[in-house]
């Protein structure tokens, strides 16, 4: 039978692999949603500011981004048009 600090480990495994992941997106995500913040109803400019970005779309920003957008579906909407553009997609 398994120990508590089998178990602790593992939470604490668990949650640094967590908090990785988060890392790797925070900054990304946090640079978009200011940039669909800011240019949301202007098409042109944020086409433009997000191709500039220099952020590299993949999967799990993407997902991110959207989730950050929350009720904003005109936003989550452009930033997906954007997105869905990348060979990623």
């Amino acid at each position: 039978m398994p120990s508590l600090v089998y178990y602790l480990r593992e939470e604490i495994s668990i949650n640094h692999t967590n908090d990785q992941s988060h890392d790797e997106f925070a900054s990304d995500v946090e640079k978009l949603y200011r940039i669909l913040r800011k240019y949301h109803s202007r098409v042109p400019q944020l086409e433009f500011a997000l191709k500039e970005s220099g952020v590299v779309v993949r999967p799990g920003l993407t997902e991110r981004v959207l989730n950050q957008c929350g009720d904003a579906g005109n936003m989550a909407y452009r930033f997906y048009s954007q997105a869905s553009e990348q060979s990623v997609y």
